[in-house]
């Protein structure tokens, strides 16, 4: 679907069912035991990408009542690059929406 939408900061990603007794499950179903994994959900497998850092929600989307529009008026201040930033997470938003990532 990134693709589809030309979306290139998406990394690979597909579901699995979790089986703990798989053969692709097996040398890891101790762990997750211990961490509470349920047997037969649904998990998201996503490449692990190094050297990224922590991102935090923009104060924009995270206002009481925040639209998916915002006001020409809390853009006007800002630079290219905090624009350029909200750009990303309105296709982050918009992709989560699609996707029903609900996290």
């Amino acid at each position: 679907l990134s693709r589809l939408l030309n979306m290139s900061n998406i990394p690979p990603t597909m579901l699995a069912r979790v089986e703990t007794l798989s053969p692709k499950w097996r040398t890891v179903h101790l762990k997750m035991s211990m961490a509470q994994w349920a047997d037969s959900k649904l998990v998201v497998l996503t490449e692990h990408i190094n050297g990224l850092s922590p991102a935090h929600i923009p104060a924009e989307f995270k206002e009481e009542g925040s639209r998916l529009n915002p006001l020409f008026q809390n853009l006007a201040s800002k630079t290219h690059s905090e624009l350029c930033e909200l750009v990303q997470w309105s296709d982050l938003i918009i992709f989560d929406y699609l996707t029903a990532n609900l996290d």
